[in-house]
């Protein structure tokens, strides 16, 4: 089985890449993906801070 960096080193080398494909380092979001993920955020959050403390009320 050939090890991950090998088979990494092939891709980069038959399609001419400089960066690992997939790599995470240094990749930004589109001003559409910023918008939805801080509503996602902010909807958890909210969720978050209501459960925790209607759940002290609760008990």
């Amino acid at each position: 089985m050939i090890a991950l960096h090998q088979q990494l080193t092939m891709i980069r080398s038959h399609f001419g890449l400089q960066r690992n494909p997939f790599d995470h380092d240094a990749v930004a979001m589109l001003p559409h993906q910023t918008e939805a993920f801080d509503v996602l955020r902010v909807q958890c959050i909210t969720y978050w801070v209501l459960a925790t403390f209607a759940s002290n009320f609760i008990l």
